[in-house]
């Protein structure tokens, strides 16, 4: 991760939640504050390339904050913490105060892993090194020949069904972000499952077993990680330091 400076303005229980997250992401230099006034502060002396901003605090206060930083940092990227608005509508209902260009909404409760991603996302978008060409699909080392339904991982080949292949190759034409199992559903499982159906979960536990890939979090490795409730991502070799997030918890005090 290249280097930046973060402010993340929120409750000191919030901030002992997302500070892994923002640490496993790579940054190296990290503000924090507890209070709007605080981060008023530091905002006047810092070039902050991403904010995240607890929206418990009172609107008023929030949005304060937004116009003092989209006026000294235009370019800089908001994730609004805790929101009950989704992305678009935060644009919408913050929008007063904003000249910046991105915006982006993380729901509560606060999934420290799925913040991780988002960070990455924005702070590293072409970092998974995608690739597609004709036929065949490239992840790092994880490749989808999608003409044979055979994907390749080190020295392990699996033969995939119709349905494994179209969920894998959804999750690479996205590693790195959450695919939500409504569109994993519909894209390939011809929408036929009902929500409650674990045919879905089935068709990623096959996946895993077939390539070899850690249920759990294993530095190193891709992983095909769940994000309860919500859908799955492929989290590749540049995502292991999530997989510490548990011992950078319990360093926090």
């Amino acid at each position: 991760m290249k280097s930046i400076e973060v402010l993340a303005v929120a409750h000191k229980d919030l901030l002992g939640e997302v500070t892994p997250a923002i640490a496993a992401a790579g940054i190296t230099t990290l503000h924090l504050a507890t209070g709007i006034d605080s981060a008023l502060n530091k905002s006047t002396t810092i070039q902050p390339g991403l904010a995240l901003i607890d929206t418990s605090f009172s609107a008023d206060a929030v949005g304060q904050l937004l116009r003092v930083l989209s006026q000294a940092s235009p370019r800089c990227p908001i994730m609004l913490l805790g929101t009950p608005h989704a992305s678009a509508d935060a644009a919408r209902h913050y929008g007063r105060y904003l000249r910046t260009a991105q915006l982006r909404a993380v729901p509560a409760p606060i999934d420290a892993h799925y913040l991780g991603l988002q960070i990455i996302q924005i702070l590293e978008p072409d970092l998974h090194g995608r690739r597609q060409i004709a036929g065949m699909l490239e992840c790092g080392d994880l490749r989808l020949d999608m003409d044979a339904s055979v994907a390749t991982l080190e020295n392990r080949t699996a033969y995939l069904t119709a349905a494994e292949m179209n969920l894998l190759g959804m999750l690479m034409r996205q590693s790195g972000n959450l695919v939500s199992r409504e569109q994993l559903r519909a894209g390939s499982l011809a929408g036929d499952a009902a929500p409650k159906d674990r045919s879905l979960d089935t068709h990623m536990s096959n996946l895993r077993r077939k390539l070899g890939l850690p249920n759990g979090r294993h530095a190193g490795k891709p992983q095909i990680r769940s994000f309860r409730g919500r859908g799955y991502a492929l989290v590749g070799y540049c995502m292991a330091m999530l997989g510490m997030l548990p011992a950078l918890a319990g360093a926090i005090e």
